[in-house]
């Protein structure tokens, strides 16, 4: 018994050593300031501040502060304290609730007045203040911030023509393009609403069930998943943003915060290491250095082209979930975000904080595609409820100047513009309009097609990451996250990443069987077309024969084919089943010798009789490739992309 004692304690001791080495090898090597800051207040300030007051100012007697064996109904002072508190919380955002604020400016170091008349943007060395709020998107504020998840910066820059605000997350693409996914995306990632526990069934069976979802997730479980704070990794606005310049022309560009720290990212299990001793590791981090001097700073780059270069576009620009294609287009510096200042009160800021994707400013007119018109909708509607129609007149939200026709409502009022005329338009030299002379008259509209293409997911995996090793830990990172739900969303899983990429479908499966997870064995075809998965001592034998030739199918279109025949055939697909199943399945029976040799007559047969079965059962592959109507399907999103 000692014996075992001992090995044990060890074990224990081992453990913990590689825990608190992975944290320390981590954490900011500065000092710990954060942990520091009750200290370095008492020494800022040598004796009390001043007595304390009831919120009406009054003085508190030393006696009123206790309440034992006394009439709490006349003293204010409980009264104050109980019924304040009572109601000190306010809704929670509904994602991004985690999160922390920094001030700092923005440096303009080059000129790109060709492309954009605004002010900001303008005057090589101007600096504008900005906040910054840092967040984790599905956490709750209390929840750990080294999770798998979108790492988020919203920047609020109050320039002379009003509040500039880009919000962004630290993967270029976005999950939906859709504004209507939003509320079920938001819910698919929460608790199930029985059991209130968080159910990955939830969330994997939505994604699977909108594939344009697939390649940010292919990021998101990357290496580019997890970064090592918030202070190390690119950040980016996700939309397409038009511009203008003083001439009138128009340009389109994509902006991006690029970290001078450099980019760094942590495996799941340094995160996990690292989240075992602090769960907000990225905000003590982020305090930290800003504390100690060591202040964060990212490079504003945008990508840009034309009015002219994107009506030769063989793409679509405007969708969110993908990135342009190279060669497209032309980089350029702006400037410099610096986050310099630590606040002073989390709730006074970055709580009370409000960001709109549709505060823009003249010359940055913002994002034409239906995802923005969405989210200007929904973001103005949750800071109304969370914080109160007058959310704008709040400090840290407040821009340089506000001359408006809006009145009352809830506090903060400020001077609810004094004696001002309170209606619009009138003859009493209230506010009025401007002429805005270098604004496009042309009104910018784009019709965006609901037509999935896996092109950018599998240019994803066979170019940006640019290893065997990262794309093994991708599919190692995908099984695990599939072996957590129900045997039918793992194989529809399989089956979706085997479209996007037949080594990533193998990858995927291999590490499910290796892992000796009971899973149906995808990484070996037996000639007869049976599956057979194997549990320890028992063997389930499976025919797996129909369902796979739709696979084939499918995988045939996503790893053989050229990019723009793919594309073609998918919509073909999804516009015409039946007719596009047997031309496909002929094909396969010419072309056998790359997939499986139909040697003898009977099989050619059986062939033909399995690809009835999948035209009669194809209604669920159809649910899976494209979440349009076939009367929607009026055209091909980068169908005609060129052969990488």
């Amino acid at each position: 018994m000692r014996v075992t004692w001992s090995v044990f304690v060890c074990c224990i001791l081992v453990q913990g050593w590689e825990i608190s080495e992975a944290y320390n090898r981590y954490s900011n090597v500065t000092i710990d300031r954060a942990s520091r800051q009750l200290r370095e207040f008492k020494d800022a300030h040598p004796k009390p501040i001043g007595i304390i007051t009831t919120e009406a100012g009054v003085p508190v007697d030393i006696r009123d502060t206790i309440t034992l064996n006394s009439d709490i109904f006349n003293s204010e002072f409980f009264s104050d304290t109980l019924t304040h508190f009572d109601g000190e919380p306010i809704p929670e955002r509904v994602v991004h609730a985690q999160g922390h604020g920094a001030y700092g400016y923005f440096e303009v170091t080059n000129d790109v007045s060709k492309y954009t008349s605004a002010d900001v943007f303008n005057g090589i060395g101007k600096k504008t203040p900005v906040f910054g709020r840092f967040s984790t998107a599905r956490s709750s504020i209390n929840g750990n911030e080294l999770g798998r998840d979108h790492k988020g910066l919203a920047v609020k820059m109050y320039t002379k023509e009003g509040n500039l605000d880009f919000l962004c997350v630290h993967i270029p693409v976005y999950d939906y393009r859709d504004p209507l996914d939003f509320a079920s995306f938001a819910r698919s990632t929460r608790q199930n609403p029985k059991t209130n526990i968080p159910d990955p069934n939830m969330n994997v069976d939505f994604a699977l069930l909108r594939p344009t979802r697939v390649h940010a997730i292919m990021w998101r479980l990357s290496d580019y998943g997890i970064p090592l704070g918030y202070r190390r990794m690119d950040i980016f606005p996700i939309h397409t943003y038009e511009l203008h310049n003083e001439q009138g022309e128009r340009f389109f560009a994509k902006f991006s915060f690029r970290t001078e720290l450099g980019l760094a990212n942590l495996t799941t299990a340094q995160a996990v290491a690292i989240s075992i001793q602090d769960p907000t590791y990225f905000t003590r981090d982020l305090y930290n250095a800003i504390a100690n001097k060591n202040y964060p700073s990212w490079r504003l780059e945008m990508d840009i082209m034309s009015y002219d270069d994107v009506k030769k576009l063989n793409y679509n620009p405007f969708d969110v979930t993908r990135i342009w294609t190279t060669g497209t287009y032309k980089t350029v510096t702006i400037g410099r975000l610096v986050m310099d200042e630590n606040i002073d009160n989390h709730f006074s800021t970055a709580e009370q904080s409000a960001f709109n994707p549709a505060n823009v400013v003249p010359g940055i007119p913002g994002p034409v595609d239906t995802m923005f018109r969405g989210r200007r909708l929904a973001y103005r509607d949750t800071q109304n409820h969370r914080l109160g129609r007058n959310h704008n007149k709040i400090d840290v939200n407040l821009p340089k100047q506000q001359l408006t026709y809006t009145r009352d409502s809830d506090p903060p009022v400020r001077d609810n513009m004094g004696d001002a005329p309170s209606f619009f338009p009138n003859s009493f030299n209230g506010p009025v309009p401007y002429v805005n002379p270098s604004r496009p008259s042309e009104k910018l509209f784009i019709c965006e097609h609901n037509v999935i293409d896996f092109a950018p997911a599998w240019f994803f995996y066979n170019y940006i990451l640019r290893d065997d090793a990262s794309r093994q830990r991708l599919a190692d990172n995908i099984g695990d996250v599939l072996r957590t739900v129900d045997t039918e969303i793992t194989e529809r899983g399989i089956t979706m990443f085997s479209w996007i990429d037949e080594d990533l479908g193998r990858r995927i499966a291999a590490s499910l069987t290796h892992n000796d997870i009971f899973v149906r064995d995808w990484t070996s075809f037996s000639s007869d077309r049976t599956y057979v998965s194997l549990t320890h001592s028992d063997i389930v034998v499976r025919d797996w024969t129909r369902l796979f030739l739709r696979v084939e199918i499918t995988t045939r279109l996503t790893t053989r084919m050229p990019r723009f025949w793919r594309t073609k055939r998918l919509v073909s697909l999804c516009k015409h089943p039946q007719q596009s199943i047997r031309e496909l399945a002929l094909e396969l029976e010419e072309e056998s010798s790359i997939l499986y040799p139909p040697t003898t007559t009977g099989q050619r047969e059986n062939l033909c009789e399995n690809t009835d079965y999948a035209i009669n059962t194809f209604a669920d592959f159809t649910n899976i490739i494209t979440t349009a109507s076939q009367e929607s399907i009026t055209g091909i999103t980068g169908a005609t992309q060129t052969e990488v």
